[in-house]
């Protein structure tokens, strides 16, 4: 079954790992620039004389940490497969960060199974994650027996909190975010400076 949904365990680019991995492809990319500069006799440049191609970038690791979440799905639920759809990015980054929109193809009648087969567990997530507090108001149930009843129609939210449980509760944070920056690696994204040309003629 075909559904949109957020990608689960996606931290954003604003000071999160993905956001100091793209600084450090930046300076990678700045440190191969100014070699190419010294060889020429030209001065060195810094990291605001180039025009970085941050959009592009962004969604090729998107699309590479969506690759790596269907791996480790594909091991709970085989015949998961998810596809990247955009980047949503707050207006502001106060109570909020970026997230990625998906479309998973996946047997949510496993992924019903699996919840119920560690009901306690995601009990105790929903309630860490989904009660209200000061400065925090959810619009979601923080109990099993509520979500499992709203569960198909909101599924659209649901589906994706209820596949990061999933994935923290059979592996850790850790492991599943150590997979996706393997994945990014493997990939080879790279900062693109779009006046390359132009600093290093």
């Amino acid at each position: 079954m075909k559904i949109e949904t957020y990608l689960p365990l996606f931290p954003g680019f604003y000071n999160s790992n993905l956001d100091e991995y793209i600084d450090s492809l930046q300076e990678s990319e700045l440190e191969h620039i100014n070699s190419q500069r010294e060889e020429k006799g030209l001065d060195p440049i810094e990291w605001g004389d180039c025009t970085w191609n941050n959009k592009e970038l962004m969604v090729k690791i998107s699309k590479s940490f969506c690759n790596a979440i269907e791996s480790k799905l594909d091991e709970l639920i085989p015949t998961a497969s998810i596809l990247f759809q955009e980047i949503i990015s707050p207006k502001f980054y106060n109570y909020s960060t970026d997230s990625v929109n998906i479309e998973i193809d996946i047997d949510i009648d496993k992924v019903k199974g699996l919840l119920e087969d560690n009901k306690e567990e995601f009990a105790t997530y929903l309630k860490e994650n989904y009660s209200s507090h000061e400065g925090f108001t959810s619009f979601h149930p923080n109990t099993y027996e509520d979500w499992m009843e709203e569960f198909d129609e909101k599924i659209s939210h649901n589906l994706g909190s209820a596949l990061t449980f999933l994935l923290i509760h059979e592996y850790t944070e850790e492991e599943v975010m150590f997979d996706v920056m393997d994945k990014i690696h493997s990939d080879s994204c790279m900062a693109e400076c779009e006046n390359y040309e132009e600093l290093t003629a």
